[in-house]
Parts: C-alpha cells; structure tokens; sequence
C-alpha cells in the first residue's frame, strides 16, 4: 500500500547550528496548548476507518500506525510531517485529516523505494512494537539507551519505514550497503555541529520533519579532535528535530542540559529525556 502525507519531503539546508541559552529555549515554547501527538493519531485513525471501513488499522507507536489493504499489503507510516504543520497551524486540523485520508487512495500501487531516498532516522525504541513480526520489521539498529536508529525513506510526504527484506529485495543491496547509502544520504540533510571549544554555552541544531536528530548517527560528526576540546561531546536529543550539545568538562552547562531534557518532557514531539556522552566511538548514557 502506498502511504503518502500532507506535509512536504525532505528540507534542504535544515536550519543552522547556534548558541543559545536556557532562557531562550524556554521562551521558544508553545503559546497555545496543543492536542497531544497521540490524540492526533487517534483522530487520523478514526478517520481513516471511516473512509476505508475494509482497511485495517494498527497503531503501533506514538506517532506511527500500520495501515493493510485487503489484498494483504500493508506499511507502516509515521505522523511525524502531519503533526509538525498542525503545530504550526492549529486551525487546520480537520483539512489535515482530511489531506492524510485522501492519500489513502493510492492503495493499491506498490511502495517504490529508490537507493537515493533512503534516509536513517533516531527515534525511540518503543518505537518498534515488541513481538513486530520479521517480516515487517525496518532495518534498526540499537543507538544508546532508550534510542534506536532506524532506515527509512522519503515516500514523497512522508517518512516510511520498510520493511528490512523488502528493501533488500527491491533495492539488490545487502544490509550494510543499505546502511552506507542511507547514511550518505543523510549526511546531506543535517545542520553541522559548531566545536565548541572551551567556552561555556549551549549550542543548539534545529531542523525540521523529524531528521535533525539523525545527526547521532553520524560517527564523523562527533569523533573529530575539534570535537573532544572541552572534554568529551554531551548531547541531549530533546525532540526529533532539537538537539543541545555541551562538553563534558562543563559542569554547570550538563547540568542546564539535563534540565532541559527534564522539561521537555510535556513535548508531544518529545524524543528522550535521557543526556548521552561520546566516547570511543559511541553513544553511551551520562548517568545522573
């Protein structure tokens, strides 16, 4: 089933990396509450249902639902896009839905997925519901904590997550040729990371449409020698599309960062509360 959503593929040059402080963080929080992701999902769902009553519907995270057709095909597609422009503009929910349904149509085409639009996307281990079948399952790997890298590919609108044996299949190409293609791609999307050096301050990497987070997964981002200046480099995936970065030799500036990480709890776009620390190579939790 091809799955496609309102809300634009891949953004070129994904916002720059900055400095900023606690205090303008803070002051870049939503003025208007908000529905929840979740409720959000839950309304696309029941539209869904309504407008195909044969397909079936499976929620399978936060922001992720399986949708099958009846003749066995199926894919599984995240909200993240649909959800990022009702943020933006709340007052069009019920003509967002609308848009995510119309899509729908095209269920019965095959999913094509090119070497060119794969992309790796850090997301939650939760991600991935337990017990997800094989055959279903995206190409993922484990990143640090409560954090998993996963390959999935730009459907037009949208981030889908293909199953591993069906890209093999479809792209000739085995796991690790997959994984090198997808980083590539990647690499191509993400804001760079200033080294700090020794002064005190957070930087800041903002993008957009859930990839900014990606930039964890680039190993030659962060083992350069610029970047252990100030000791080893702290990151804070607060949100898919918001990471802060410290050193680890800033006591005050981990601690600023781990109250922040605190805080975005409440973000319905929230990816980890959990702080993280480079060393030798990978990802590991900064304990409290």
């Amino acid at each position: 089933m091809a799955h496609k959503h309102v809300g634009g593929g891949l953004r070129k040059g994904l916002g720059l990396a900055a400095v900023i402080s606690l205090s303008l963080w803070c002051a870049s929080a939503r003025a208007a509450p908000l529905i929840s992701i979740q409720a959000f999902r839950d309304a696309y769902v029941a539209a869904v249902v309504k407008a195909y009553p044969t397909a079936t519907v499976k929620v399978v995270a936060d922001d992720a639902v399986e949708i099958g057709d009846s003749h066995g095909g199926s894919v599984t597609s995240s909200l993240d896009h649909a959800y990022a422009y009702y943020q933006q503009d709340p007052k069009e929910l019920e003509a967002i839905l609308k848009g995510e349904v119309e899509t729908l149509g095209a269920a019965s085409q095959p999913l094509s997925v090119t070497a060119g639009k794969l992309v790796v996307l850090v997301r939650p281990a939760a991600f991935l519901p337990t017990g997800m079948p094989a055959a279903k399952t995206p190409l993922h790997r484990p990143l640090a904590g409560d954090l998993i890298v996963l390959v999935g590919a730009d459907g037009g609108v949208a981030w889908i997550y293909p199953p591993a044996a069906k890209l093999r299949a479809q792209l000739k190409m085995d796991n690790d040729a997959i994984w090198a293609q997808a980083l590539a791609n990647t690499g191509q999307e993400i804001p760079g990371v200033p080294a700090l050096g020794k002064r005190r301050a957070l930087a800041t990497l903002t993008g957009g449409h859930g990839l900014t987070s990606s930039v964890l997964a680039e190993p030659g981002v962060w083992d350069t020698p610029a970047m252990q200046v100030g000791g080893a480099p702290v990151v804070a995936p607060i949100a898919k599309d918001m990471v802060l970065v410290i050193h680890l030799d800033d006591a005050k500036g981990v601690a600023a960062l781990r109250g922040l990480a605190a805080k975005s709890q409440t973000d319905p776009d929230a990816l980890t509360q959990q702080l993280f620390v480079r060393r030798n190579g990978a990802w590991e939790v900064l304990p409290p």
